[in-house]
């Protein structure tokens, strides 16, 4: 009999993740529709975002034959590598329909086919969230911690995100923490391909987020290239400018100390890192060695008991 599948760190994080994007896009869409929308269409927005995340996770079981346990894992990649692209081009496409309301057919045609879009964002996360909780039957308590938690934070970060940018700028920030989900669940997929493309996408609408807010942001490479710019360190800054490291996962700490040691020899400061999961197999002390304080989302030991 084989045995149950175990979810990794990386699952939980995604999973964490896409409920937290899941929750603030359709808190936010609710915004969104009362300026685009007559106002109170607005909270039609939850309904749309319940069907869509229902349909999801009815396809899942309709489709036993294509969600094989034995392709879990890329099922769930590319269901949340979707999720951030999903949500950009929805709301693009959303904003060039026009909604009038009037008795017409084309009228009716429009406010369906807008609600339908809208939707789809959500049946790619019920897709994900569903594969998640399901796939992993002995650990889904743990699992719809992670589930809950995401989505707790996600109904406060937005308020944050709503302070300091518009709503099309949140809609990119939401999408950068989704395409976080899509590369934290595909570094268990086999396909190198799709671990690539998770964390090219993720870049990307980081950059277009930050741009689109006026925030400043760096990318370290491991070394220069030799085209392009040539540099190690991508973007505009100015010596004695202090930064923040951002990674996903954190095992000993070797990629996190040389990006701290080429931002110093760039003469930025760098006192502080971010990571989604933590190992703890010493990175966090090899970049204190380094005056460097790691504050993680997650801990090893707080998603997988020893």
């Amino acid at each position: 009999m084989p045995s149950e599948p175990r979810p990794s760190r990386s699952t939980y994080a995604g999973l964490f993740f896409v409920a937290l994007a899941t929750l603030m896009y359709e808190i936010l869409l609710t915004r969104i529709f009362s300026v685009t929308m007559l106002y109170h269409f607005a909270f039609v927005a939850l309904s749309v975002a319940m069907f869509g995340m229902t349909a999801g996770a009815l396809g899942v079981y309709l489709a036993p034959a294509v969600f094989t346990p034995d392709r879990l894992r890329e099922h769930l990649a590319r269901a949340a590598v979707l999720f951030g692209p999903a949500i950009v081009l929805s709301f693009l496409t959303q904003l060039s329909v026009p909604f009038r309301v009037h008795p017409s057919i084309v009228a009716i045609y429009a406010i369906g086919f807008t609600y339908a879009v809208v939707a789809v964002p959500f049946v790619v996360s019920g897709v994900a969230v569903c594969l998640a909780l399901t796939g992993y039957p002995g650990r889904v308590s743990r699992l719809y911690a992670a589930d809950l938690a995401g989505a707790a934070l996600g109904c406060v970060l937005l308020i944050v995100v709503l302070d300091y940018s518009d709503g099309p700028t949140a809609v990119l920030w939401v999408a950068t923490l989704a395409a976080l989900g899509g590369t934290a669940f595909a570094r268990d997929s086999s396909s190198r391909t799709l671990r690539m493309a998770s964390v090219a996408l993720a870049v990307a609408l980081a950059a277009a987020a930050a741009l689109a807010s006026g925030l400043p942001f760096l990318i370290v490479r491991k070394e220069a290239k030799g085209y392009g710019t040539e540099r190690r360190i991508e973007g505009e800054f100015e010596a004695g400018e202090e930064v923040c490291l951002v990674e996903d996962v954190v095992t000993s700490g070797g990629a996190a100390e040389q990006a701290v040691e080429a931002l110093r020899e760039a003469g930025l400061v760098c006192r502080t890192a971010i990571c989604v999961v933590d190992r703890e197999e010493g990175g966090a002390d090899a970049l204190a060695r380094k005056a460097v304080r790691l504050t993680p989302i997650f801990r090893a030991s707080d998603i997988v008991p020893a």
